[in-house]
Parts: structure tokens; C-alpha cells; sequence
């Protein structure tokens, strides 16, 4: 594979076709697409320094429980393209230049959700969707722009919620705490964030008028 910028790990690739494990290691690519391997149950991407794109581009890797993700420091995106009916696990560690996790949604059964030291990380897409979740642990994401959209929420309420350091969302101070608590704490800061704003545009209403009155005298 030293010679390819990208490739597409699949059906053309006969002798992968019965692989249940996959581990791709210190790989020099800069792209890798996931297609066929029907009987892949287990998927680890770690220290590939090159890689700037992962996507899982189809539906027919059908058995495809856990994938791990780890020091991939160059790596600005993963994406789900089609429905994975069995991935129940995902991991991601230490890609530092992650921008997005694109395509949650097509992950239905997903019960647990780690991301951990992504600090570009800005967007995790489609979180709100699993309605099977049952961990989901955020840490030390500081660029953190979207994770959940708590007004369309179909995450249980009993999903167990441990978040670190992640830009504007509320810290559950090392504490695991259950859904319903979590959302009513995004919630409460919002409320707050829209009446300290008020108070602001208040206040300086209040300066504005004051000042006129000066001018006046």
C-alpha cells in the first residue's frame, strides 16, 4: 500500500473478503475507504500519522460491532456513509486535527460512544439519533461547537453522560451522570446564556439613556 495516496479496503482486495479482524497500523496512506467486508466484526485505525480521511462507504459490512480510532494526528474527518446495522462500539483517541464526526445517524444500534483528546474537534453529527446509547463519554474536546441537539433528542434518558472539557457544553466535573440531568443542565445554561445577554442589552439601554440625559443637562 506504500505506493497509494488512498485506497479502498473491500471486494477488490479477494483475500480480505473473510476477515472478521482488521487492524490498520502506522499506515503511510492519506485516504481509506471501508467497502464490502462483509464478515468484519472488529476495526482498529491507530498511529496512521498521513491519514486525513476515514469513511465507511457501504451498507454491506453488515457485522461490524467495534472500531477503535487512535492517534491518527492528521485525520480532519470520519464519516458514515450508509447504514451500519451492527456497530455497537466506537472509539476515537488522540486525533488532534479531527474536525468532524459526520453520519452518527447510520448508526442505529450504537450503545457506546468515546471520543476523547480530539481538541480540533467541532462537529459530531446525527449524536442525537441513538436511540440505543447507552455511555457516551466527551473529554478534553476544547473546539467543541455541536454534540447534542437536546430539543430533538431520542437518546434514553438513563444513557449514562460523562463530559470533560468540551468548548461551551457543561462539564459533569468527573462525575457520571445520567441523561435527563445532563440535558436539563444544557438547557439551564442556555436559559442563562439568553438572560445574561438580556441583562447586557439592558444595562447598556439603560447607559445609553443615562448618557442623554447628561448630554441634555
Amino acid at each position: 500500500m506504500d505506493s497509494f495516496n488512498s485506497v479502498v479496503v473491500g471486494p477488490k482486495l479477494s483475500n480480505l473478503k473473510n476477515l472478521s479482524k482488521l487492524c490498520l497500523y502506522c499506515s503511510p496512506l492519506r485516504e481509506i475507504q471501508l467497502d464490502g467486508l462483509e464478515l468484519l466484526r472488529d476495526l482498529s485505525v491507530e498511529r496512521c500519522k498521513f491519514l486525513e480521511g476515514l469513511s465507511v462507504i457501504s451498507s454491506s459490512m453488515r457485522k461490524l460491532c467495534k472500531m477503535v480510532v487512535w492517534d491518527c494526528p492528521k485525520l480532519l474527518e470520519i464519516r458514515f456513509r450508509s447504514v451500519m446495522e451492527s456497530l455497537k462500539v466506537l472509539k476515537v483517541d488522540s486525533c488532534v486535527s479531527l474536525g468532524g464526526l459526520y453520519g452518527l445517524s447510520n448508526s442505529k444500534k450504537l450503545t457506546n460512544l468515546e471520543i476523547q483528546m480530539c481538541n480540533g474537534l467541532r462537529v459530531v453529527e446525527g449524536l442525537e439519533e441513538l436511540e440505543l446509547l447507552s455511555f457516551l463519554s466527551v473529554k478534553w474536546c476544547e473546539s467543541l461547537e455541536r454534540l447534542i441537539d437536546v430539543s430533538n433528542s431520542k437518546i434514553p434518558n438513563e444513557c449514562t453522560i460523562r463530559v470533560w472539557v468540551c468548548g461551551k457544553f457543561p462539564d459533569t466535573y468527573r462525575d457520571d451522570i445520567r441523561y435527563r440531568d445532563y440535558r436539563e443542565m444544557i438547557l439551564g445554561r442556555t436559559g442563562k446564556t439568553f438572560n445574561e445577554e438580556y441583562e447586557m442589552e439592558e444595562n447598556g439601554s439603560i447607559h445609553c439613556f443615562i448618557c442623554i440625559l447628561e448630554c441634555i443637562c
